[in-house]
């Protein structure tokens, strides 16, 4: 199978990568294959490839309550995401390995936050995601939990913030 990285072509019989493998400058290689419902088409590619600009500027806000009160901290992913790079491979157009390059596993929870908000947008945005990595992807029940979701993943990534959910009603 052939799988381009950033306009690098690498023949592998493995697409996706043992999970943390070392990447080739300091840090972790996360690699996550996704497989689409439909083949991805040009301009399809085109919005992935801008929405990995958009990830990489985004910053989320972590609310923090406690009995003294409440801490605000700002987590942005590029301080701990130091590299998304993706894959097609034109034999198979619904698949995208995505390669996620961390400093290291310290990064785990900004990680796991700005992949699956990349995963959320891309789903709901660009192509419904079939499966993540060979699991069943359930996105669609989580929109039907919170039906105003789709168009607030949408606003988080493409104003390059985002406010985790207020645990408590807030009084405007």
């Amino acid at each position: 199978m052939v799988y381009s990285m950033d306009s690098q072509q690498s023949d592998t019989a493995e697409p996706v990568m043992p999970s943390g493998e070392q990447a080739s400058e300091p840090g972790v290689v996360a690699p996550i294959m996704i497989v689409f419902e439909h083949p991805l088409h040009p301009a399809q590619r085109l919005v992935v490839d801008r929405v990995r600009a958009l990830m990489l500027v985004h910053q989320f806000e972590l609310h923090n309550f406690a009995p003294r009160g409440e801490t605000i901290r700002h987590i942005r992913v590029a301080d701990h995401v130091r590299r998304m790079e993706f894959g097609y491979n034109e034999a198979q157009p619904d698949h995208l390995l995505v390669r996620f390059t961390v400093g290291s596993k310290d990064d785990r929870d900004a990680l796991v936050w700005a992949s699956s908000l990349f995963f959320q947008y891309v789903h709901y945005h660009v192509a419904r995601i079939a499966t993540v990595n060979g699991a069943p992807h359930h996105m669609d029940w989580e929109a039907q939990q919170d039906p105003q979701g789709p168009e607030r993943v949408k606003r988080w990534v493409e104003a390059g913030h985002s406010l985790i959910e207020l645990l408590h009603k807030k009084s405007s």
